[in-house]
């Protein structure tokens, strides 16, 4: 699983899935719930374990995105290798005719 950190996608199974998100962010709020004392405070409570657990779900989001930058950039540049490699070798046969021509 992606992190942040720069570590290696190793497989493409979501842990942030929107069920988790939401069954995270409950279990936050149930835990930190027994503190509050206004209704001011559940109110935060609610909404910023929400937050959390979405942050959980962007920052997965971005390591599997920057896994793939990184992958698709990779094949771009071997794909302009062997292209110019085809174009050279082309070149050079190109050149053999004209001076045997």
């Amino acid at each position: 699983m992606c992190s942040e950190g720069g570590v290696e996608v190793t497989n493409l199974d979501i842990f942030w899935t929107t069920e988790k998100v939401k069954e995270q962010s409950d279990a936050w709020r149930d835990e930190l719930m027994p503190l509050a004392s206004t209704e001011l405070d559940q109110r935060l409570i609610s909404s910023v374990t929400v937050l959390m657990a979405c942050l959980g779900q962007l920052q997965e989001g971005m390591g599997v995105n920057r896994a793939a930058a990184a992958n698709a950039a990779d094949l771009a540049q071997e794909v302009s290798a062997h292209f110019k490699t085809a174009v050279t070798a082309m070149t050079q046969r190109l050149e053999e005719l004209e001076q045997k021509g």
